[in-house]
């Protein structure tokens, strides 16, 4: 198991976006002694999440920092569709 962060190091994008990757947002909540992350990308179409991740696209694809960010669990993928924009 990983060990909690204690880095001081925030986690972030990987450096430039893969064609078809139109933003990412990190999100972060404080929770005691812990600090839960999520992460939030936007993308044209799921061939274009395909064209990054590969043909698996409920698994994640590990940046180099993971193993100071993470603490055990998997992280979960879950895709959405957006059916609205303002």
């Amino acid at each position: 198991m990983p060990t909690p962060n204690t880095s001081g190091k925030q986690p972030s994008p990987s450096a430039g976006k893969p064609p078809g990757n139109i933003a990412a947002y990190i999100l972060r909540r404080g929770d005691g002694d812990s600090t839960e992350f999520a992460v939030l990308t936007l993308w044209q179409s799921l061939d274009a999440i395909r064209a990054f991740a590969g043909e698996d696209i409920e698994q994640s694809v590990p940046s180099p920092d993971d193993e100071i960010f993470l603490t055990g669990t998997q992280p979960a993928i879950t895709h959405y569709e957006v059916i609205e924009q303002q």
